[in-house]
Parts: C-alpha cells; structure tokens; sequence
C-alpha cells in the first residue's frame, strides 16, 4: 500500500510541476500550435551545442523546459540553436519536446537524444618507437569496444585525427533505431595549430542495452571518398572486439 501511494504521489508531483511549467507559459496555444519545423542534419553538420540547453547558459535544466515552452506557446525567443531544443530527435520541435524534456529531469526519463560525453586523451602520438601505445600502426584507424553486458560500451578510439593543439575532446553520442552515433569534436583554449595528428581517446556510453547495433563514428579530418568508420556488432554475445579502417591521408599514413 505504501509503495503503490509513493508511485501515485511521484506520478501526481511530476504532473504538478509539468502543469506548472507549461502554465508559466500559457496553455492558450497548446492545442492550436503547430509543430516549428527547422532543418537537421545530425549526420552532415558537426554538433556544437549541447542538445537539451535550449537557453544556451552551458547547462540543461528546467531553464530549458520553460524556453522551448515559451517559444512554442508565446511565441518567445528562439533557442540557440533551435536544432538544441530538439531533444527527442524527430526533426521537429513541439510539445512533444517539452515533455520529453521534462520527463528526463524530473523523473530520470531517457536523456536528450545527443549526449555530450567526456572523453580522455593522451598527447599526440610519434610513432618514433614501436612501444605498446604505438602497437597499431599509423595507417589504421581503430575501435576497440567493452560492452559490460548490461548497461554501458567502453570505447577506445584508436589513431584518431585532430589538431595538434587540442586542448580538449567531447563525443556527442546520439542512440536510435539499434545505431550508435558518435561525433567526436575538439576544442581550443587560445586557438588551433596548423597541423593535425593522431591521438587515442576512451569514453564510456551509458544506456546501451543488449543487442544488435551499427557503431558509427563521425570524424573530422576525413576526405571526401575516405571509409567511414563503422561496423555492426551483437552486443549480447560479443561483448569485446576491435575494428579498423586503413587510411592513406594526412594525418594518417605510413610515418
């Protein structure tokens, strides 16, 4: 009895504080708006926003709720960029967004459909001695995946290309339809150098459950007709592996 009057409590608070957030926006137009299409192309375009921070303060938190509510109900400022309020990743922004929003905040629901994940890295790599780190050679462009079985899919990027003078690295991991997207981006303190070269990068996703999934890695320095770096993998019974792609272009190549 206890258990089942918490859930119904938790149930009714959450529906009290979504009810209060759109209210703080007006329920004028709910029913009468329209979907505000806007143009996405996760695959093409790099992500430079953190999907979910629609008020662009570097942070996602109810804040954000209330401006794409806003912005949908009373015709408020757009989010920056709009493509950072589509947090469910149906090409649109709508209620639908809102409470997906929402649900992920006060109830621990499914994260924005991009998470931004930390990535750690070494200094770029000489290959100026075959030692352990340096085993893969230069011209291979490797993934070496983890799976715990459950929950999370470490990742170990192997000969990565980014500029020389990376200061720092994110993955932007978007999961839909049994396909791990990855977006790997840098970025700079003071500015980049003019030169690029390999690094090794590990991350760990969460939220992967058991199955069959194609891994997809966006990078950035590839030329136009280069391999992509992607494979399918069955996590319920390989629940470790590596893949690699050869490569000829700068930064890879035979050192």
């Amino acid at each position: 009895m206890f258990f089942r009057s918490s859930v119904l409590l938790s149930k009714t608070l959450f529906i009290i504080i979504l009810f209060l957030v759109l209210s703080f926006t007006s329920f004028n137009s709910l029913y009468s708006q329209t979907a505000q299409p806007h143009n996405v192309s996760i695959l093409i375009n790099l992500i430079d926003f953190l999907c979910g921070d629609a008020n662009a303060d570097g942070d996602i938190n109810l804040g954000d709720v209330i401006c794409i509510a806003n912005y949908l109900l009373k015709g408020g400022p757009e989010p920056v960029p709009p493509d950072a309020a589509d947090v469910n990743c149906d090409e649109l922004i709508n209620i639908g967004d809102v409470i997906y929003l929402a649900n992920y905040l006060l109830k621990g629901g499914p994260p924005p459909c991009w998470s931004e994940i930390p990535v750690n890295f070494d200094s770029c790599k000489t290959f100026q001695r075959m030692d352990p780190i340096d085993s893969t050679p230069p011209n291979q462009d490797c993934i070496e995946y983890q799976y715990d079985g459950e929950n999370v899919l470490s990742i170990k990027h192997i000969n990565a290309g980014f500029n020389c003078c990376a200061d720092e690295m994110k993955a932007f991991v978007n999961i839909e339809d049994n396909i791990i997207t990855i977006e790997e981006r840098e970025y700079f303190y003071v500015g980049p150098c003019y030169c690029l070269c390999l690094f090794d990068l590990d991350y760990d996703i969460s939220g992967v459950s058991p199955g069959v999934y194609t891994i997809k890695v966006i990078e950035l320095y590839l030329s136009e007709g280069d391999e992509p770096l992607e494979f399918t993998v069955d996590l319920s019974s390989s629940t470790s592996g590596r893949h690699c792609v050869d490569r000829s272009g700068y930064p890879w190549g035979t050192w």
